[in-house]
């Protein structure tokens, strides 16, 4: 396994799969609690967002660290308040549920709300989870950024969807990236 190199103000491609790569993001409802945890993120752990595409067992994300906190430490926050919102989002019943003394933020309780006149009978989504760990690329060029904001647009191709909802491109890149010189070339 690789160390992880760190270094502030820098870009980073961060790749996570659901567990089982079951496909929970075909639900537009659980993209879009995503979509919400990623804001909130930005706000607590303080990120630049570059871009992102919801594909439907694996998330791209690229994004600039600009405080306290590691990519690591972004993409754990990430997962973790997912996977609490989404399941609670998946449990109609809370009585015998782990989550029965949570409050619900409004959001979750709207998600909630679509999702079980969506499923009125029931729905068969397992319990959401994460795959362990993520994959994670360190940008070092202008060029490399260009090229991986290209390939996550291009994943609705690359992927054979038949749209390219929740993808993300920001047109601002920020002025203090940091660049640590070309990606190094493939054995």
């Amino acid at each position: 396994m690789s160390k992880r190199i760190y270094i502030k103000r820098a870009a980073y491609h961060l790749t996570t799969c659901t567990q089982h790569r079951y496909p929970y993001f075909q639900e537009d409802i659980f993209c879009n609690a995503l979509i919400d945890v990623i804001a909130n993120s930005m706000k607590i752990k303080q990120f630049n967002l570059l871009g992102f595409k919801i594909n439907p067992d694996h998330v791209h994300l690229t994004l600039q660290p600009t405080g306290r906190f590691s990519f690591s430490e972004i993409m754990h926050n990430i997962k973790r308040i997912s996977s609490v919102h989404i399941n609670l989002i998946l449990c109609f019943d809370l009585t015998n549920s782990q989550y029965r003394e949570f409050e619900l933020p409004d959001n979750v309780k709207f998600y909630r709300q679509c999702l079980q006149r969506k499923y009125s009978r029931g729905h068969e989504f397992p319990p959401f989870d994460w795959q362990d760990g993520f994959d994670d690329q360190l940008i070092r060029s202008e060029n490399q950024l260009q090229n991986t904001l290209g390939y996550i647009e291009k994943q609705a191709l690359h992927h054979n969807l038949t749209n390219n909802h929740f993808l993300f491109i920001n047109d601002t890149i920020p002025n203090d990236l940091v660049f640590i010189g070309e990606e190094p070339t493939p054995p």
